[in-house]
């Protein structure tokens, strides 16, 4: 008991952790002060719309999914219940996506008299559903990506995203056969009678069909969204390499080790983003771009080609390390997560009393 008291404590510890050892490694290794300045030449009337617009449209479709979702598995919800379940859900998914998803399935057994285990299932269904979506826009991407996107994936990018898509779609194909065509696979037919399997077991092709289509439209937002919050901070990203790279990023998000991919997204946004980005403080260069022409200037005159040089090289790196587009993925990233989050714990608050009245 105490073994497992550990466990569950370090598993609650460990993404807080990694979380912000993250926040503070890119704290520590880019410019404050270029990142100031990108905060402040942001446009920040469009980014107050398109966050407003963006978390507005996400919450509804969600929730509208949740209700088709619920209703084909589970009971007979109503879209404004769900909404304020969703809404509510949002303060759990702070700390926990998993809390979030347990309390949801918490309330449908209290309110509903869903059994706790039948609608968990129909949410961990949904779950596999948006990964599956992540993977199908991921393979369309590397499929279609121009040139723009595949100077910004590498080979071994390429080749470990290869794998993962190839193992999601063996996986596909097997559960496919196993929930619908009833192969059992040795020994692992036993498992199929769970009721944490339920939404597996009751759902038919045609559900898969029509829960991608939703949820693809979902992610489609998503990344919309997230290319509208680029364009705020001066990040000219073309939409077909945000509907390549985003997806991408999201996988990234949805690895458990971080809370609400904090840290994480803003990591892979550096890896991605950073070749898009356009600094615009051209300013402050031209003293660097001075030097540059006073050395090559020494050379024509006869001077040392050694200072020459040096006086070149200088000024080229110290232009290099100032067109470093590292500060305004940053500020973006951070801005945008920090954003979502915050008006995300507004709903939550709105919507909480209300869910909690239901409960009792």
């Amino acid at each position: 008991m105490w073994t497992q008291g550990i466990e569950i404590m370090l598993k609650r510890i460990i993404p807080w952790v990694v979380s912000l050892g993250l926040l503070v490694y890119i704290a520590w290794t880019t410019d404050p002060a270029r990142a100031w300045d990108a905060f402040q030449r942001a446009d920040f009337l469009r980014f107050l719309v398109v966050l407003a617009v963006g978390i507005a449209v996400g919450y509804l479709y969600d929730s509208l999914s949740l209700t088709l979702l619920f209703r084909r598995f589970n009971a007979p919800v109503g879209f404004r219940e769900i909404l304020w379940l969703k809404g509510a859900s949002y303060l759990l998914n702070i700390v926990n996506y998993n809390a979030a998803m347990g309390g949801i399935a918490v309330y449908l057994r209290r309110v509903r008299r869903v059994d706790l285990l039948e609608g968990g299932s129909s949410l961990l269904l949904l779950n596999v559903i948006d990964i599956l979506g992540v993977c199908i826009l991921i393979t369309l991407g590397l499929l279609f990506a121009g040139e723009t996107v595949a100077t910004v994936l590498t080979s071994e990018v390429t080749r470990a995203l290869g794998w993962i898509l190839l193992g999601a779609a063996t996986l596909v194909v097997g559960a496919l056969l196993y929930w619908n065509a009833g192969w059992n696979f040795l020994v692992f037919g036993r498992l199929r009678n769970l009721r944490i399997f339920h939404a597996f077991r009751e759902a038919r092709v045609v559900d898969y069909l029509w829960l991608i289509g939703l949820r693809l439209g979902l992610l489609l937002v998503y990344v919309t969204f997230t290319w509208q919050i680029a364009a705020c901070f001066n990040l000219q990203i073309p939409f077909g390499a945000m509907l390549t790279l985003q997806p991408i990023v999201m996988l990234v998000g949805t690895i458990p080790v971080s809370v609400a991919g904090l840290g994480t997204t803003q990591m892979a946004m550096r890896v991605f983003y950073g070749g898009f980005a356009s600094y615009l403080a051209l300013g402050p260069l031209m003293p660097l771009i001075g030097e540059l022409g006073a050395g090559l200037g020494s050379a024509a005159a006869g001077a040392s080609h050694v200072v020459a040089l040096a006086a070149g090289e200088g000024a080229a790196l110290a232009a290099q390390n100032y067109l470093n587009t590292t500060p305004l993925v940053d500020t973006m990233s951070t801005a945008g997560i920090f954003g979502i989050i915050l008006v995300r714990l507004v709903i939550g608050y709105i919507c909480i009393g209300r869910v909690a009245k239901l409960m009792v």
